[in-house]
């Protein structure tokens, strides 16, 4: 299965974006789905404040990384692709 991902702002989302996604994998006549994730921007201070966490979590030895089931299925899938 080929897997795309595509990294838009919300001023580049849009219907003619769409239709050109759909166009690339519809040309080859094969099913396809789409998945959308959005994302919230985090502000300056949030950025500051997470990686005050990151900092202190290093300090304490505590994991330093954290998947959900479904990030670690795909990174999985990403890293047995190489």
């Amino acid at each position: 299965m080929v897997q795309a991902t595509f990294t838009v702002s919300d001023a580049e989302f849009n219907a003619e974006l769409v239709e050109r996604i759909k166009s690339i994998f519809a040309s080859k006549g094969e099913k396809f789905e789409v998945v959308i994730r959005v994302k919230r921007k985090e502000t300056p201070q949030e950025a500051k404040e997470r990686i005050d966490r990151s900092i202190e979590n290093i300090e304490k030895g505590e994991p330093l990384v954290a998947f959900s089931g479904e990030e670690f299925e795909a990174l999985a899938a990403q890293l047995s692709n190489k």
